[in-house]
């Protein structure tokens, strides 16, 4: 029996200091099965275009997090109270979406109480290989931090599908992440899951074959080490003790406008600190 998984595109804006906002896309997955799951909830009033996934025909039996931020759990609320879906996420998760307040004082992003509904409970706290049963199909765990701690991974073998949430970071795009060693062994991790026939990004529409998913964990790898050598010819200049100052730098050295550097960005760039005597970031050698 096969299993569809159907792509539900969400466009954002996240509005910007200087009055302007950026254009976002993100992705969540609706999937067939007995008991029908909904992979991430988008932002804040996402339920509309939700509802409309004609694969479960709007029914959702869980709703799988793959991580806590913003643009994953906005519009969990309602999600919930629509469907009833049990909420399933990692443990080191529950914290920020549980108490979304929490997740704002600490992670401020601009415009985040119009991104997040408010938090919700959750019903199943996951770890790495647990395996979570939608009736003929399954979703196994994986651990995939780097992005955002308590940040899972999905491979559903039945639909030959891997659902990567923000783990590989997207070409030509600042990513974010705080630990550039755990982003690294995440997408060795990934790449080495086998049977996997489409990739399933939150960043970009699915990729099908195992050519084109093998090139996209290679684009993921050479952005990272470009970004390190970045990093490191900014560092030359600016320094590495002023972090917003390096952020600066290395924004200007990724030919990036000024106001790409923030706080988010910046702890991307601290991430690469203490790798700054490396030329190269290969991930067998730090990840």
């Amino acid at each position: 029996m096969t299993h569809p998984v159907e792509a539900i595109g969400l466009t954002f804006k996240i509005p910007l200091p200087d009055g302007r906002s950026l254009p976002r896309l993100a992705f969540c997955y609706a999937i067939a099965a007995a008991s029908p799951a909904l992979i991430d909830a988008g932002v804040a009033g996402a339920w509309k275009r939700i509802r409309r996934a004609t694969v479960t025909e709007g029914r959702f039996d869980r709703l799988v997090l793959t991580h806590a931020h913003p643009d994953h759990i906005g519009a969990a609320q309602t999600v919930v109270r629509q469907t009833g879906a049990q909420v399933c996420a990692h443990a080191d998760a529950i914290g920020w979406i549980e108490d979304t307040q929490a997740q704002k004082r600490a992670r401020p992003v601009p415009g985040f109480d119009a991104l997040v509904e408010g938090p919700v409970a959750v019903d199943v706290p996951l770890a790495d290989g647990d395996v979570i049963d939608l009736g003929g199909a399954t979703l196994r765990v994986l651990a995939t931090p780097g992005h955002a701690e308590g940040h899972i991974a999905l491979h559903c073998p039945e639909a030959e599908a891997l659902f990567s949430g923000d783990a590989i970071p997207e070409p030509r795009a600042m990513p974010i992440y705080t630990d550039l060693a755990a982003t690294l062994r995440s997408l060795r991790a990934l790449r080495a899951v086998g049977g996997v026939r489409t990739l399933y990004s939150s960043w970009e529409p699915p990729i099908a074959g195992g050519e084109a998913i093998a090139a996209r964990f290679d684009a993921a790898v050479e952005w990272l080490e470009f970004i390190h050598a970045a990093v490191r010819r900014a560092a030359s200049k600016a320094g590495a003790s002023d972090g917003m100052a390096l952020t600066q730098a290395t924004m200007g050295e990724l030919g990036l406008p000024p106001f790409a550097a923030n706080p988010l960005t910046a702890a991307t760039v601290r991430a690469h600190v203490p790798y700054l005597d490396r030329a190269a970031i290969a991930v067998e050698d730090i990840g």
